[in-house]
């Protein structure tokens, strides 16, 4: 089964450069591990929204556990969000439907 994962995340305007830079070079890493089918990232505002379809390795490959845990590194670029105190926001669903499929 194939599922979708969004994570937001917002760093600190000073930090925002910085960020984004370390961020592509690990999120191109990540491809690696098989389990990440596909993904984009989006700026609004001052939030990254980051989106990935994932597979079945992902249980094996825990990679979102594991870039979640990188994020985590760098908490001292990012601000919480004042709702929940966290870091980031995360939300995942299992796809139910695709274009073209």
């Amino acid at each position: 089964m194939r599922f979708m994962t969004t994570i937001r995340f917002k760093p600190k305007p000073e930090s925002m450069d910085a960020f984004i830079e370390i961020y592509h070079e690990v999120t191109e890493r990540a491809l690696n591990d098989g389990s990440i089918d596909s993904y984009f990232t989006g700026i609004v505002g001052d939030e990254i929204i980051y989106v990935a379809t994932f597979n079945d390795k992902e249980i094996d490959a825990n990679t979102l556990d594991r870039g979640l845990s990188w994020l985590g590194k760098y908490h001292h670029m990012l601000n919480k969000y004042p709702e929940t105190e966290e870091y980031a926001q995360v939300e995942q669903a299992p796809i139910c439907h695709e274009s073209g499929s």
